[in-house]
């Protein structure tokens, strides 16, 4: 299948979506013809990325098309995408991502030119506001009408696929639930050997928080919880800064608590390595209340970590209370379940094993081909 997928920012490095580059990858692996348009601008709002016809990193395979982009307001704009979507011959499929950017907007309304058939991953959070009587004219126009011309769309979860009936009266036939995936293998049989003791972790009960900081994280609310717990406890984060004045106010914070001893902020690391730094954790912990899915938690549970969460994307779906691991709403409900977890070894080990084994539901080779067989379905 020649398939054309369309996204406002791409580079198979740390700062683009792992979901759209296993997606983009796997299609590849499976011997698709698969070319991705993007804009040359960073997902951060600073920086351009290099102009280039075809993306050449690590002898990169797939076919890159960057295009010049400007940012208006927080919306990223490319216009040769129109071009480029007009003039190319019709592919077997277009899959654009995330409703409200321009490039689904673009792909929604010259599908009804071109007749290529279109998928859209809505990855819509369902905890965002809804929208005030003034924006109405704009979420109709960019957001609800060109994703409804889709044939199929895919929501991550099941809250999300009723969050888009019911906000946007979208088709409920032409929904499909299809949830980010892991590479099951990379995170099950990954060692973290030496890392504890590279960063002095030995004989620490460690809380692994894996994101970008960035105020949706909530990562001051781990902080005040860390605050009450047992001396040997000690905050692990892992990820790249997209707000530095949230990371500043997060340092404030360590200082204000005195928590230098019990708080390590790791910065980022290469997508190959993460699942080896979920190896030096006891438990995995997650604050943040607004996620489309929340991709962590399931890194985590292929880790066989226990998890403490929010009720927020995913969590709903795979934690089991007491048996995967705890959803949790305030400060003192971390406390009293990090305490307890730390006090019942074998409980925690269980729940461990319990969640690699729900994780194998969420590994890419299967997702792949429940994506390939939703293209596949599609009628032309």
């Amino acid at each position: 299948m020649k398939i054309i997928q369309i996204m406002d920012c791409y580079t198979p490095e740390i700062k683009c979506p792992h979901s759209q580059r296993n997606i983009i990858e796997g299609l590849w692996k499976q011997g698709h013809d698969v070319e991705v348009y993007a804009s040359n601008l960073d997902y951060g709002g600073t920086a351009k990325l290099p102009r280039r016809t075809d993306l050449d990193i690590n002898n990169y395979p797939i076919s890159v098309k960057h295009l010049a982009g400007v940012f208006i307001g927080n919306k990223i704009v490319f216009l040769g995408l129109i071009f480029k979507l007009l003039t190319k011959k019709t592919p077997d499929v277009v899959h654009t991502y995330v409703m409200g950017t321009f490039s689904t907007f673009v792909a929604g309304y010259l599908k009804k030119i071109k007749g290529y058939p279109l998928v859209v991953s809505a990855d819509f959070d369902v905890a965002g506001p809804l929208p005030s009587l003034i924006k109405m004219p704009y979420v109709y126009f960019y957001i609800k009408l060109p994703v409804s011309f889709a044939d199929i769309i895919i929501a991550f979860t099941k809250e999300q696929k009723d969050e888009l009936v019911k906000r946007f009266n979208f088709d409920e036939e032409k929904i499909k639930v299809v949830p980010i995936g892991v590479d099951f293998e990379r995170f099950a049989s990954a060692s973290g050997d030496g890392l504890r003791k590279e960063f002095g972790l030995e004989n620490r009960f460690v809380v692994l928080n894996t994101s970008f900081i960035t105020p949706k994280k909530n990562i001051e609310m781990i902080l005040r919880s860390i605050k009450s717990t047992p001396d040997d406890v000690v905050f692990v984060h892992i990820g790249g800064t997209q707000d530095s004045n949230y990371k500043k106010k997060l340092e404030d914070t360590v200082k204000e608590l005195g928590l230098e001893k019990k708080v390590k902020f790791l910065g980022p690391t290469s997508p190959e390595r993460i699942p080896d730094y979920y190896k030096i954790a006891d438990v995995f912990l997650q604050t943040g209340f607004r996620e489309s899915f929340c991709i962590p938690i399931i890194e985590a549970m292929a880790s066989g970590l226990p998890v403490i969460t929010t009720k927020v994307g995913i969590a709903s779906e795979v934690i089991d209370e007491g048996k995967t691991g705890f959803i949790i709403k305030n400060e003192a409900e971390i406390v009293d379940k990090l305490r307890f977890l730390m006090e019942n070894q074998d409980t925690r080990r269980q729940i461990g094993q319990r969640n690699v084994q729900v994780s194998k539901n969420y590994d890419w080779k299967t997702l792949m081909e429940t994506i390939a067989r939703i293209y596949s379905n599609i009628k032309k």
